[in-house]
């Protein structure tokens, strides 16, 4: 058992040396909305996101990303003058594949922590954070291109998975752009 896990140990640190590390910030428009059972009167509402991320290139097709990002997130009710406003810190975990000629799909779990919670209606804006989910968890799944070696573009789509209040989860679609610093080995 011992040498076994030392194997794995060393094995792991070669893949690690022999990686490439590359840091980038990422920002874009989300159009959120809230989903579930029996919810009704939501529309979708726009939003922006903002952050940065670290990748690390296990192969030549295959990489592993972790991004943390500020998220304005929420939905507008049937009524356009009240909406619900959801501002969360989201950490994603994606494993990225690259398909070809800079395109790529990515996966994985995102976890998110609500920074603000208030519901508007018609100017009346009001906290409504203690009666919310502090923490949200969502499945990602997306795809982009790299246009050069810094700069790319990315859609993806966020399902959430547990109820932040009663039977309302969270769904973003996000379309944004990325820029990686340059790549360190």
């Amino acid at each position: 058992m011992k040498k076994t896990f030392l194997f794995v140990l060393f094995a792991a640190g070669v893949l690690v040396s022999h990686a490439q590390l590359n840091f980038g910030v990422k920002a874009g428009l989300n159009m959120a909305d809230i989903t579930g059972k029996d919810v009704y009167d939501y529309r979708s509402k726009a939003g922006i996101y903002v952050g940065g991320f670290a990748s690390l290139d296990l192969t030549e097709k295959l990489s592993a990303k972790a991004e943390m990002f500020y998220s304005v997130q929420g939905a507008r009710w049937d009524d356009d003058n009240e909406k619900t406003m959801l501002n969360y810190v989201q950490i994603p975990v994606l494993l990225k594949y690259n398909i070809a000629s800079g395109f790529y799909a990515e996966a994985g779990p995102q976890v998110g922590f609500l920074l603000k919670a208030k519901d508007n209606n018609e100017g009346d804006v009001y906290s409504i954070k203690e009666f919310v989910k502090k923490n949200d968890v969502s499945l990602v799944i997306g795809a982009g291109y790299a246009i050069n070696e810094r700069i790319g573009v990315n859609t993806r789509y966020n399902a959430g998975l547990v109820k932040f209040y009663d039977e309302e989860k969270n769904s973003v679609f996000q379309l944004g752009v990325t820029y990686t610093f340059a790549r360190r080995k």
